[in-house]
């Protein structure tokens, strides 16, 4: 990404970033609306994916896996926002 940064107050935080080299964002579908994607933070990520795995294990879109330092997973909801949880939200 060219660009990706994190906002944060009292323990909220909103991650600014571009798209990856290549692709483009999606348009806005006048359609649908509300958060298509927000991400949780864990301090013990690997149960949480084990207990999701175990009782909704269709919904998960990307396995436990590490970028930098942070490990992270996601799912999907029914609606189609993809939910995020990671284990470090310093990157």
């Amino acid at each position: 990404r060219a660009y990706n940064t994190w906002l944060g107050k009292n323990g909220f935080y909103i991650e600014l970033q571009t798209p990856k080299e290549g692709k483009i964002f999606e348009p806005i579908h006048t359609e649908v609306a509300g958060i298509n994607h927000l991400c949780f933070y864990s301090p013990n990520l690997e149960v949480l994916f084990h207990e999701i795995k175990r009782i909704a294990p269709t919904c998960i879109v990307k396995p436990l896996y590490t970028v930098f330092s942070t490990a992270l997973f996601k799912i999907k909801a029914p609606e189609g926002t993809i939910i995020e949880f990671r284990n470090n939200l310093s990157s």
